[in-house]
C-alpha cells in the first residue's frame, strides 16, 4: 500500500490514515463501498503537494 501511495503522488502515512479510519465505518461486503479506499478517491489531504 506505502508503494502504491507514492506512485498516486499520494503521502503514504495520510493515505494509510485515511484508508484505515474509512474502512471501519464501511461495509466492505460491497463492492462500490471497496472502490472508496482505491489511491485514486482518496481525498485532496492525501495528496502530496495538498496545501491548506
Amino acid at each position: 500500500m506505502v508503494e502504491t501511495a507514492k506512485e498516486n503522488r499520494l503521502d503514504p502515512f495520510k493515505y494509510l490514515v485515511h484508508v484505515l479510519a474509512t474502512a471501519k465505518k464501511l461495509d466492505l461486503s460491497q463492492k462500490d463501498n471497496v472502490d472508496l479506499l482505491l489511491p485514486e478517491n482518496a481525498p485532496a489531504e492525501c495528496s502530496v503537494n495538498f496545501k491548506k
